[in-house]
């Protein structure tokens, strides 16, 4: 299970995660694995530093996806601290509602239902964000 914070970035461009319990940073091979995973998954992961701000370019990754090879050398990179989500097409479409107040995710979800139901959902520290 991985641990969602909010993102650091423009909302919508990139999710912040952080492998692992919360209560330690996560190390450098859980972070590499956590990224290899999200690729995986037909995801483009992208280093984060611990300011959840991105550790190298990343626009290029927004119409195409890294190799395996590419996702370790960035991930290798000093700095690295979390792994971040290119969202949209790059990720195969993947979109994140990111609700910084939970009144209004409260909003959202009596007003989709039946989204609400089926949409993976974490709780942040303000508010929740949903993946659909």
């Amino acid at each position: 299970m991985i641990g969602v914070s909010s993102p650091g970035i423009n909302p919508g461009s990139e999710l912040a995660y952080q492998p692992g319990p919360l209560d330690r940073p996560a190390t450098a091979a859980e972070l590499l694995q956590e990224a290899l995973m999200l690729r995986s998954c037909g995801c483009t992961p992208i280093p984060l530093t611990h300011a959840k701000t991105p550790r190298t370019r990343w626009a290029h990754l927004q119409t195409r996806r890294p190799s395996d090879t590419q996702v370790e050398a960035m991930f290798r990179l000093n700095g690295v601290g979390g792994v971040g989500v290119v969202t949209g097409a790059a990720s195969g479409g993947l979109v994140v509602r990111d609700f910084d107040d939970a009144a209004a995710y409260e909003q959202w979800s009596r007003s989709h239902p039946d989204l609400a139901a089926i949409a993976p959902t974490v709780r942040t520290r303000r508010g929740y964000h949903v993946y659909t």
